[in-house]
């Protein structure tokens, strides 16, 4: 699989411009595989001198990431899509059938460019260029590649965008047996309907698994009631089967509206398989003619396609097709980028014009996908004839190539390029680009559609200035002349100037040669003026916020138009600018757009100066402290100005007096004095004046005056370490106080003051102090007070008495569970009247609770008793306060006390042993129990414990008379268990149990038969567990020797199947319920009674016909089984008699079933070669023996065939010719033949046949004598001797020809065609239009083919009908193009109506565009023959 060449062709015009427009659609695309699409990009590029930007949105309108997109002449952009399916270009199958809006692209700018679609994989590429407003159309016709086998990845596509809302689009004339698929299953429908708004697309396809879905999309209609854009193609296709490989072929495509009758292609690089053009005809009744040929090449109805062959491209600089119709067409070609087939592509053609534009600026990047480069790139360009071709402005040196059947253009192949690509010539252009690399290369189409130039009307607006050269619609010559209305002001140049020129028909006429005639074209543009509005001048206002509100509208000029919009808008919802809502800024009055003219706007600059805006403020100061007040910070700005006058609420007490700052300070430093014990208030109202001179509303400025606390000197006494917990806030009858202060002791040393140990503002005093002596010690505290209000009082102080406190230090004991405590605190203390306080905290409070201390809490000796059920110490701590005779209490101190747990006892299991014979009795049930084997049971996880064993259980208690080990019968046996750091202990006691031995044979014996003579065969050692005993609970196991047995060890491989030879032995191991065993001795006993496998009787048969159900060469046959019996007889000694039976396989001869029955006329079930085992039971005996004796072989006849009827081609003269039958068998071997007639070569399977007769032949495979006989039949024929042919309508004869075929000699009957491909039985051909042709004549039975000499037809026809139906619309003589024909007609009264050529369209029936009447018309024919200029004169009818 591999990728396409790249060949695009770029077709210029000047409003059409080819792909260059200013807006482009692109629906999205689907491949079958997702793996086929990886990289996709846009490109873009403009001829445009000034940038550009370029919007590209999804179908929504939804911007891509980066857009818009900057571009420039020589500045494209390349833009990254994708890099998977799905994506915004690319659907999954669920997507398919149903309209998408988030899909697909438009791209859209103020200036024109080009835009296309590459698409890159690891073995395909593809490039897909939009068409513009070009391709928006409303009727087309669908093409891809005819493909005839189908492929996992391959597919038909195309997919459609609406440019307008409401738009119905219809699908249909497509095969109708076409299988569309979708995320919802298969679509069966003939014809299908989509309404779509604009940007909504749909995308269709169908898989090749359906033979429909190969070719029956081709010729395809979609229509429309609004413009849509249409992509479509393959992804991917193939021209061959699917292990050839295929590719990416798509385009984008134009309506049928703008298709022609004429086209160049230029051939790729690929083979006959490959390189296609495929022709879609329009309508019906479409004659397709190629390289100039009269001959019509095919005739299509409307969505036929024809496939042009490969043999039609001629040239040798490079090689090229000229394509013309008699009606518009598609044309699409089918390319490749080289001579491997899975390089297809697909690219779509325009028609040619001689007014394409002369230039394509620029190709960007146009070897290159993205990062990939296509080094091996050319250049194509199609131009007129006599032209000069540039590339980036440096002349070709390429050599041109001519154009069979169209003199006027050439072609071109320029290679050794790379980048951005610009192309020129001094004709009408065509230009494109190719390129491969290795399996991947890439193709796509930037031609346009020429444009023959026609009326146009525009309207503009009263003040733009258009270029109405560039208004014309098509692509007019430049350097015309131009023609306005009577009496109006001329153009500036091209210009129309709106408030200058007058509206009306302005009338370009040019010249241009154009197929080597001169033309004179004249061309109206009608010019519409819409007159524009007028919104006067910009202007400025500046205005404070508290003033009255403005109307901006009275602020412009006069004779405004009227209807506008304000920007931003206004509060008022009109022009109306209100200072105390609406904000300064530019606002601007906006006449919108019309369809014609631009919109207009004017400004106007509103300065909205604030007046000075202040809320009512407070502020608190205390007695005796400046104001300090700050006007300025009320007010954002500088400049700002005030005037104040004051009040106070207690002017006897504080008196307000005169103001005593200056009344216009920005700053109040006035101070009170307040002797009271409530706030005074004192009251400024000022006036605020900004420094834009806008006056403020007054506002108040309150003061408040707080007075200062006064508290007398404190005393408190405390224990040592006990918080003083003092609160100052006592000390003051308002709240929110707050205070500072310092501390000093009485006895530095010891109980010293340091500094204060709690903040030093707070209201509550919390030191904590710690007297270590014996005395108490006094901490004096100097407090200065400050109300709630920040007012700062007087210190005073506060004199702290600290008593000392008695001291314990913490203690630890240890106990056993459940041993009582007896601990005294009295001894811990020196001093008399002393007390204590306590609680208890276990470690594991769960399995040794403390719960409520178990003796009085102030009890001076503690007796608790705790049980630890743990296998760890637990900790019960006493947490214990002493207090003093003073009142104060000690820190608290600890006592831990260690309750050690007694050994876990755990549950004990019996100790079980088997009787033995240690006593020399196994039967009595006693043994020697050794006790310490129960020593890890009995400790589990336990260490640093002793176990000890005992017969008693006060002996267990005590720890007396331990024993460790004891024969015994069944007893109980008592334990002691000791910790052996702590002593504590625990008792337990288990019992000792004797079990008794399992009751057997000691020896028995077990017999087999043999299946051979070898005395070895397979036992089923279990069968001997009856014989050993009969208690069914015993458990056996078998062992290769008797200590194997005896230790439970070498066991035999497999007890059920067990080979052994004739007086071996094994040993059974027996286990009884109680898990002792005993062994005993098994010996194997072996009877041989059969014969060797390898024993083989073979019975033979060919494979003959039987009948119906037996055909021959079925391998199947009937058989004698019985023939085995003697030889198997023989082989036993004399005196013996046997009984046999016949199975078809060994289990079955085992088990003894599904015998045979039929043994003497036996069918084979398994064809050719069947094995039947044989069992053979004596009769005398109890063994039997059995074995694949018998094989059954059905040879196959010899394998040949000679085939049908044969016709045997001879010379058409001497009648002589031979061919070879051949009789030969397929299979190897030695065979014998037997002709008739009798063979010259002798016994040989190769018969010379030279004459006519029936031939047969007998062959004998000579290794198994099986025989087949075959016959065929011979008959002779030839192709003619000799073929020539007679032209029977004279030259120049009017309406058609007619020539005959005269076929000489032979021996066979003939049929004759014009082309090889159509056959008929008369050699006589009618009705022929002017041309050459080649008469083909052949024997009926395909014996040869003779071609004749080439002939030349010249008639003329006699009338013609001009009446528009389609059908003899113009008249014409068709001649060879070597004639240099040159027709000239003349009215009966000798006047010259029109000269033609013989290769043009022909006449209409026109003179200078006027319509001629019916009657007979003259003409002259003037052609070189021979090289001899020679003329021809008659007439001819119009009719009407």
């Amino acid at each position: 699989m591999s990728k396409k060449i790249l060949f695009i062709l770029l077709l210029i015009s000047s409003v059409n411009y080819a792909q260059l427009s200013n807006k482009h659609w692109l629906p999205p695309l689907h491949s079958r595989s997702s793996t086929v699409v990886q990289e996709h990009y846009m490109y873009l590029s403009t001829p445009e001198t000034t940038p550009i930007q370029v919007t590209v949105t999804d179908g929504s309108g939804t911007p891509i990431a980066g857009s818009p997109f900057t571009i420039s002449q020589g500045n494209p952009h390349s833009e990254l899509i994708g890099v998977t399916q799905p994506s915004l270009m690319m659907l999954n199958q669920s997507d398919l059938n149903i309209a998408k809006i988030d899909k697909g692209l438009i791209l859209e700018s103020t200036g024109e460019f080009y835009a296309s679609f590459r698409l890159l994989a690891q073995n395909h590429a593809e490039i897909l260029v939009c068409k513009g407003r070009n391709g928006a159309g409303t009727a087309f016709r669908l093409g891809s590649l005819p493909m005839t086998v189908p492929g996992s990845i391959r597919n038909f596509v195309a997919s459609f965008m609406a440019t307008e809302d409401n738009t119905t689009v219809v699908l249909n004339e497509y095969d109708t047996e076409i299988v569309f698929a979708s995320g919802s299953g298969n679509i069966l429908d003939d014809t299908q309907t989509f309404n779509l708004n604009a940007g909504e697309s749909v995308t269709v396809s169908g898989y090749t698994d359906f033979g429909a879905n190969l070719s029956g999309f081709i010729g395809a209609l979609l229509t429309s009631n609004k413009p849509i854009v249409v992509n479509t193609g393959n992804a991917t296709g193939g021209m061959l089967g699917a292990g050839d490989g295929q590719d990416l072929n798509l385009d984008q495509i134009v309506p049928v509206d703008i298709v022609g009758d004429e086209y160049i292609v230029v051939k790729g690089n690929g083979s006959a398989n490959t390189e296609h053009p495929l022709v879609i005809a329009t309508q019906d009744n479409t004659q397709v003619f190629i390289n100039g040929n009269t001959t019509a090449a095919a005739t299509l109805n409307a969505g036929d396609y024809f496939l042009v062959p490969t043999s039609f491209y001629t040239g040798t600089a490079n090689q090229n097709m000229y394509i013309s119709s008699d009606k518009d067409i598609y044309l699409y070609q089918i390319i490749a980028g080289s001579t491997s087939d899975a390089t297809s592509g697909l690219n779509f053609i325009p028609p040619l014009s001689c007014f394409w534009q002369k230039s394509v600026d620029m190709i960007p990047n146009f070897n290159s996908i993205g990062f990939t480069s296509f080094p091996n790139s050319e250049i194509i360009v199609v131009t007129e004839t006599g032209s000069t071709v540039s590339i980036n402005n440096v002349p070709t040196t390429a050599t041109p190539q001519s154009v069979t059947g169209n003199s006027n253009w050439v072609t071109y192949r320029i290679s050794g390029l790379s980048g951005n690509v610009k192309i020129e010539s001094t004709g009408a252009l065509a230009a494109g680009v190719f390129g491969a690399s290795g399996f991947a290369g890439f193709g796509g189409y930037y031609s346009g559609f020429g444009s023959l130039p026609r009326d146009t009307e525009i309207t503009l607006c009263s003040n733009e200035t258009v270029n109405l050269f560039d208004a014309i619609t098509g692509n007019p010559e430049p350097n015309g002349d131009w023609t306005g209305p009577a009496g109006a002001p001329l153009l500036s140049g091209n210009d129309f100037i709106g408030t200058v020129n007058t509206p009306g028909d302005y009338i370009y006429t040019f010249s241009k040669i154009c197929d080597n005639s001169n033309l004179v074209i004249p061309v109206t543009v009608t010019v519409n003026v819409e007159q524009a509005p007028f919104v006067g001048a910009d202007n400025v206002l500046t205005i404070c916020s508290n003033e009255p509100p403005v109307d901006l509208f009275t602020l412009l000029d006069t004779g405004i138009t009227t209807g506008g919009t304000w920007s931003p808008a206004l509060a008022s919802g009109t022009g109306v600018f209100n200072p105390a809502i609406d904000n300064s800024g530019t606002y601007r009055y906006t006449i919108s757009a019309s369809a014609i003219c631009s919109s207009v706007s004017v400004s106007i600059v509103v300065t909205n100066n604030p007046a000075p805006v202040v809320t009512n403020q407070a502020v608190t100061v205390c007695s005796d402290v400046a104001l300090n007040f700050n006007l300025d910070d009320l007010i954002t700005g500088s400049g700002d100005t005030f005037t104040y006058s004051v009040v106070s609420s207690d002017n006897t007490n504080v008196p307000s007096g005169s103001p005593r700052t200056v009344a216009s300070a920005n700053n109040i430093t006035d101070i009170y004095t307040n002797t009271t014990n409530a706030p005074v208030i004192i009251t400024y109202t000022i006036t605020p004046i900004s420094a834009n001179g806008c006056d403020g509303s007054t506002f108040n400025l309150v003061v408040t005056v707080n007075p200062e606390p006064v508290i007398s000197n404190q005393t408190v006494v405390t224990c040592s370490d006990v918080g003083l917990n003092y609160s100052l806030d006592a000390l003051l009858t308002s709240s929110g106080d707050t205070f500072t202060y310092s501390v000093a002791s009485s006895d530095n040393v010891n109980v010293p003051a340091g500094s204060p140990r709690t903040t030093g503002s707070a209201t509550n005093i919390t030191d904590l102090y710690t007297n270590t002596t014996n005395a108490p010690v006094t901490i004096t505290y100097t407090i200065t007070p400050i109300s709630s209000n920040g007012c700062v009082g007087s210190t005073f102080l506060l004199a702290v008495t600290v008593n000392p406190e008695p001291v314990v230090t913490s203690q630890v004991a240890a106990t056993c569970s459940t041993v009582a405590l007896n601990y005294s605190l009295d001894s811990l203390i020196i001093g008399m009247g002393d007390t204590f306080t306590y609680s208890v905290v276990s470690s594991d409070n769960v399995n040794v609770p403390a719960g409520s201390p178990r003796t009085t809490a102030s009890a001076a000796n503690i007796t608790d008793l705790y049980t630890n059920t743990t296998t760890a110490a637990v900790i019960l701590t006493y947490t214990i306060t002493p207090i003093g005779s003073n009142g104060c209490s000690g820190n608290p101190f600890t006592i831990a006390f260690t309750v050690h747990p007694n050994p876990i006892v755990l549950p004990i299991s019996n100790f079980e042993l088997c009787d033995d014979a240690a006593d020399g009795n196994d039967t009595n049930g006693s043994v020697s129990f050794n006790l310490t084997q129960k020593n890890t049971e009995i400790l589990g996880t336990q260490t640093g414990i002793t176990v000890t064993y005992h017969l008693d259980p006060l002996e267990a208690v005590n720890g007396q008379n331990a024993i460790t080990s004891i024969i015994t019968t069944n007893r109980v046996i008592h334990v002691r268990l000791t910790n052996n750091v702590t002593g504590c202990f625990s008792t337990t006691s288990f019992n000792l149990v004797v079990k008794l031995l399992p009751v057997v044979n000691a020896v028995v014996a077990l017999k087999q038969c043999d299946i051979d003579s070898d005395a070895v065969t397979d036992f089923n050692l279990t069968q001997a567990n009856i014989k050993i005993s009969t208690d069914a609970t015993y458990v056996y196991s078998y062992h290769n020797s008797p200590l194997g047995a005896l230790n439970n060890s070498d066991f035999v491989t497999n007890e059920i199947v067990y080979n052994a030879s004739n007086g071996s032995q094994v040993w059974a191991r027996i286990t009884n319920t109680f898990g002792c065993t005993r062994t005993a001795e098994v010996n194997l006993v072996v009877s041989a009674t059969t014969i060797p496998q390898t024993y083989t009787y073979t019975i033979p048969a060919c494979d003959d016909y039987l009948n119906a159900s037996d055909p021959d060469n079925d391998g199947i046959d009937y058989f004698d089984l019985t023939l085995i019996e003697p030889l198997l007889t023989v082989q036993f000694p004399s005196g013996q008699s046997y009984t046999y039976s016949y199975y078809l396989n060994e289990p079955d001869a085992t088990a003894e079933q599904n015998a045979i029955v039929n043994i003497t006329n036996f069918r084979n079930n398994i064809a050719n070669n069947q094995t039947i085992w044989v069992r053979i039971e004596s009769n005398l005996y109890e063994c039997a023996g059995l074995g694949p004796y018998l094989r059954l072989v059905v040879n196959p006849l010899p394998d040949f065939d000679l085939g049908e009827d044969i016709i045997l081609c001879i010379d058409p003269v001497t009648g002589v010719g031979s061919q070879t039958i051949n009789a030969t068998p397929s299979s190897a071997g030695s065979y014998s033949y037997q002709w008739t007639p009798i063979n010259s070569l002798g016994n040989s399977g190769l018969y010379n046949v030279t004459a006519a007769g029936t031939y047969a032949v007998v062959v004998t495979n000579s290794s198994t004598g099986c025989q087949f006989t075959d016959s065929v039949n011979v008959t002779t024929s030839s192709a003619p001797a000799s073929l020539s042919v007679v032209l029977t309508t004279p030259a120049f004869s009017s309406g058609l020809a007619t020539i005959e075929a005269i076929a000489t000699g032979g021996f066979g009957i003939y049929e004759y065609s014009l082309n090889a491909i159509d056959w008929q039985s008369s050699p006589i051909f009618s009705g022929l239009e002017n041309g050459s042709y080649t008469i083909y004549a052949r024997d009926i039975q395909g014996c040869d083919l003779l071609v004749s000499d080439a002939i030349q037809t010249i008639t003329y026809p006699n009338y013609f009908t001009p009446n528009g139906d389609g059908y003899n619309d113009t008249w014409l003589i068709r001649l060879p193009s070597e004639y240099n024909g040159l027709i000239t007609i003349y009215d009966r009264y000798g006047k010259l109506i029109k000269q033609i050529s013989s290769y043009g369209a022909g006449w209409d029936g026109t003179f200078n565009g006027i319509t001629l009447p019916s009657t007979d018309y003259w003409f002259k024919v003037e052609y070189t023959e021979n090289n001899t200029r020679k003329e021809f004169k008659s007439h001819f009818s119009l009719k009407r």
